[in-house]
């Protein structure tokens, strides 16, 4: 039988884990950067490799509130210190002086998983809320210490189409939907076999649904939607601290006059005029700014970036985008709802001139066709139908279509 991992890796998915499977001792050191929150002076945890760590993300939110004391002289932690301090952080906040067998359960819980944390943390998120994941011990963690687990992968409730598919269910059971889809593609009906009218219909829906979430996940593979992002600025609390999970990463996110900002971890940025980055688009294109929220002036004296833009005007070129996107699957559903037709009334001559050839008196039910879908090629381009053809282009053609 093959493992859950292994079919992900099959469909071409990852897996929803930032878990780095390494026990490197370097990289169980940290270096450490000084720059200025709030008008005062803290330390932040830098990291060595572009690799996950939500050991990381926590440290930097203790740092930035200033809960974990770091020397002026010291330019590295270790593991072992950060871990310790979490710890002390955790038994501080939910033992002080109470006795409750349930909180200290749930503290050993959260006690024995933190050497865990620099290996990376397992979640599966759901697409419908900011803080909509399936629940673990692993998030005990964040619970314990008052910090909020959020993403911005969230389905654009205007597709109605695949939000009806995606609704309440998490990632890795949106892959299984897609597993199933690829199973049915490679096991066609036998000729000359017929199916129920039931079993054809749950073939077709299976088939249909599966279409809609690999789409979903292809076009939002980044997994950041721009709804995802509206909804990350409007349940950001100002001058909240929080870890964002985005790219099978963990990141420190806060709220600085209404825009968001994302804590630059990155050993190359050793110096203070990088240590936030805006997150006001999707794809990456963001700005870089200073421990003041401020673009660096080098930057200012130079060309615009080609991210600095507001949120309203990427927010509306993108939305022109999806529309383009939601046409195209309506363009496509109307093929393949043409091409279910079409084949439906064939096999409804079919079955009309054999009863006619043996002499039947009344032809037999005709049994619904199975419609090969194809793969949708994607934002910009129009899928293609069963028959190979793609919908026009022609502004007047689409003249008149909603988009669903």
């Amino acid at each position: 039988e093959i493992g859950h991992d292994e079919l992900l890796a099959k469909c071409g998915f990852p897996m929803i884990s930032d878990r780095e499977q390494s026990s490197d001792v370097e990289r169980t050191t940290y270096r450490v950067k000084r720059i200025h929150y709030l008008g005062k002076e803290v330390a932040v945890i830098c990291q060595n490799v572009n690799g996950p760590c939500p050991l990381i993300a926590i440290s930097n939110i203790l740092c930035l509130r200033g809960l974990i004391p770091i020397h002026r002289d010291y330019q590295q932690v270790t593991f072992g210190y950060l871990s310790n301090v979490l710890s002390d952080q955790i038994l501080e906040r939910n033992l002080a002086g109470r006795h409750d067998a349930n909180a200290e359960f749930n503290i050993n819980e959260v006690l024995a998983l933190i050497p865990s944390l620099q290996f990376g943390l397992d979640v599966n998120l759901r697409f419908n809320g900011i803080v909509d994941f399936e629940y673990t011990r692993a998030q005990l963690i964040y619970d314990l210490l008052g910090i909020r687990l959020v993403h911005g992968w969230i389905v654009d409730p205007q597709d109605t189409a695949t939000a009806n598919v995606v609704k309440n269910l998490s990632y890795n059971q949106l892959v299984e939907k897609v597993i199933k889809m690829q199973e049915l593609r490679e096991t066609q009906p036998a000729e000359g076999i017929q199916q129920s009218p039931q079993d054809a219909e749950s073939r077709a829906t299976l088939l249909a649904e599966g279409f809609l979430v690999e789409e979903f996940l292809h076009h939002t593979s980044g997994q950041l939607t721009y709804v995802g992002l509206q909804c990350l600025h409007d349940g950001i609390h100002e001058g909240e601290l929080a870890v964002l999970f985005r790219n099978n990463h963990f990141s420190t996110l806060t709220k600085n006059n209404g825009e968001l900002f994302v804590l630059v971890t990155d050993e190359g940025y050793s110096t203070e005029d990088v240590v936030w980055e805006k997150l006001c688009e999707i794809d990456g294109d963001n700005v870089f700014v200073n421990s003041g929220f401020m673009v660096p002036q080098l930057r200012i004296n130079a060309a615009p970036a080609p991210g600095n833009s507001t949120l309203a005007q990427s927010t509306a070129s993108a939305r022109q985008e999806e529309n383009d996107r939601l046409m195209a699957l309506e363009l496509y559903r109307e093929e393949y709802a043409q091409a279910l037709a079409q084949q439906e009334q064939q096999q409804q001559q079919q079955a009309h001139a054999q009863a006619q050839a043996q002499g039947l008196a009344h032809p037999p039910v005709g049994i619904p066709p199975v419609v090969h879908v194809q793969p949708y090629a994607g934002a910009g381009q129009p899928p293609v139908d069963s028959a190979g053809r793609r919908p026009s282009s022609d502004p007047a053609a689409r003249r008149g279509r909603v988009s669903p």
